[in-house]
């Protein structure tokens, strides 16, 4: 399991340049990119957010790949500029005096310096692959924030655990002490001489009204298949999912049994859920 926010950079030397990718990512329900690219590279922005949605299914990611010539690259010059600047400087001294330009400011002048045109598919697979080297940088931060919210997901199901337990024995109490204010009710009233079957029909109504083994059961396995997909990758929308099946089995439970203190535990599991669902929200 791994978390939506992380941070991963790789840079790739090779053929004289140096291409480098930074990636970050932060929780978002579904994927978006925004990716910086050389200008010379920006039309290659959809293929390569196509190539990241494969491998990154649920965020927000920025992703910047920058490209420079190795230090051994020496650049050419525009000799074109150079004789028009030199025109033009001619020209222009017989009308007002200029002191000489020194070299690096004439190296400085638009265009002088001439960087080869690079072709797009030299560089394609270099910028997809220093991406996957970026993105395994990432997962090994995502992968250890992602365990963090696992083991406090395991900790809040033992607690919901516990008060599922809490509740299976009040539930039991609370259906026997029905029945047995029903048969008081009966000797009360001396109503005696009420047909059995009639009796009989009002204790099988409250065994069904307060009986909640269905919903517990529902929500067990529920607890059980959100441990075993907390192994998974791409988890975060499976557990939202379980999270809801949940909330509707508790809640059912809340509505079936009136009581005070069963009431207070069904509070209690609602406020573990919740928090579960917003580390969820955090998980990829």
């Amino acid at each position: 399991m791994r978390s939506m926010t992380g941070y991963g950079t790789a840079v790739i030397d090779e053929d004289g340049y140096q291409v480098k990718c930074e990636i970050s990512s932060i929780n978002h329900r579904y994927f978006e990119a925004k990716i910086v690219l050389p200008e010379s590279f920006e039309n290659l922005k959809t293929e390569l957010s196509q190539y990241i949605r494969n491998i990154c299914i649920r965020g927000k990611y920025y992703v910047k790949i920058s490209l420079t010539g190795d230090k051994n690259v020496i650049p050419g010059i525009n000799m074109d500029k150079v004789d028009s600047y030199i025109q033009l400087y001619k020209k222009l001294s017989e009308k007002i005096s200029f002191s000489e330009i020194d070299f690096v400011s004439f190296l400085s002048l638009p265009d002088v310096i001439s960087i080869e045109k690079v072709e797009q598919d030299d560089f394609i697979d270099k910028f997809k692959r220093v991406i996957d080297e970026a993105i395994v940088s990432m997962n090994l931060i995502k992968e250890e924030e992602g365990k963090a919210i696992q083991d406090f997901i395991l900790n809040e199901l033992m607690i919901v655990s516990d008060l599922i337990g809490r509740i299976k024995k009040a539930s039991k109490e609370l259906k026997a002490k029905k029945i047995e204010t029903v048969k008081s009710k009966v000797k009360e009233l001396q109503l005696n001489d009420l047909p059995q079957n009639c009796i009989e029909q009002e204790i099988v109504f409250l065994s069904d009204r307060y009986d909640i083994s269905e919903e517990i059961q529902r929500l067990e396995t529920h607890m059980e298949n959100l441990k075993k997909i907390l192994n998974e990758e791409h988890a975060g929308k499976k557990m939202g999912f379980l999270l809801q099946e949940m909330g509707r089995e508790v809640n059912t439970i809340g509505s079936k049994l009136q009581d005070s203190t069963i009431s207070f535990e069904v509070v209690k599991i609602k406020d573990s859920l919740e928090k579960i669902r917003e580390q969820v929200q955090n998980v990829e």
